[in-house]
């Protein structure tokens, strides 16, 4: 079997067959909201991608089919900021919204007892 997978992007992409697989991935991605495209904030960093090509064979040693993915380059991300892991994800944007309903319940407290002053003057 001889080995036909494109080491890189600038390598596949000049091969129709590897084009055709990577826009049909992308157009997955696409149709099953894999992102949401949004500025970046100011303190993070964006983390890359990197496409991953591969020749299926049938038992013959004949190609069964090219399959190509588009994945994060998780080496670049901080540990339960951009983490893969939904449980470090989960925990670190959990405590932020605890944070958050705490503000909103002190801050919605504050005005009825203005109003409540208010009401009675």
């Amino acid at each position: 079997m001889k080995n036909n997978e494109p080491q890189s992007f600038d390598e596949a992409v000049n091969k129709i067959q590897w084009q055709n697989v990577m826009e049909v991935e992308f157009d997955a991605l696409v149709r099953n909201d894999t992102w949401t495209l949004m500025e970046l904030p100011l303190d993070k960093d964006v983390i890359g991608t990197k496409w991953i090509y591969k020749t299926k064979y049938k038992s013959n040693g004949s190609i069964n089919k090219h399959k190509a993915r588009l994945v994060a380059k998780g080496y670049a991300q901080q540990e339960a900021l951009d983490s893969l892991s939904s449980e470090s994800c989960f925990d670190y944007h959990k405590k932020n919204l605890l944070d958050l309903l705490v503000l909103h319940a002190s801050l919605v407290e504050f005005f009825l007892t203005i109003l409540l002053h208010m009401m009675l003057l």
